[in-house]
């Protein structure tokens, strides 16, 4: 199962997101660039000055890591996990299904999407997160040890 993490309240329009890659993302906005560390708690850093710098399907780099973005300029998100279980993302529904190597319905995942312009959902490199990201939202899960 994937549990929700919390977080604040980090833009007001999404332009791109990054897969999560040793436990931080980095996400870009109108508002700038948030830099996003997921444990032990979730941390955010502000960088205005990259507003609206990345819109997706190119990397970002952040202290000598390398993201993959996704967004309104397109990208390839990670739907197959580590573990065979595979995403089956149906934005224009609002939901994601998360399916088991076996081919079942492991949970499906709702969300909300005010604009319909674009979205993704992706695992992280590692296996460890599950996110979905639809221009005014972003929502972000961690695998149930």
């Amino acid at each position: 199962m994937w549990i929700e993490i919390a977080h604040p309240y980090l833009f007001e329009r999404m332009t791109s997101f990054s897969i999560p890659h040793r436990d931080r993302m980095v996400i870009c906005s109108y508002d700038g660039a948030h830099f996003v560390t997921l444990v032990p708690t979730v941390s955010v850093a502000h960088d205005p000055t990259l507003a609206e710098e990345y819109t997706g399907g190119d990397d970002v780099e952040w202290e000598g890591v390398t993201f993959r973005t996704l967004g309104y300029g397109g990208g390839d998100p990670i739907l197959v996990h580590p573990d065979g279980s595979r995403l089956v993302p149906r934005i224009a529904e609002e939901c994601v299904d998360v399916i088991s190597p076996d081919g079942v319905v492991i949970q499906t995942i709702e969300f909300d999407d005010l604009s319909g312009d674009w979205g993704y959902a992706t695992f992280s490199t590692d296996g460890q997160y599950l996110v979905i990201g639809v221009p005014y939202d972003i929502y972000i899960y961690r695998k149930d040890a």
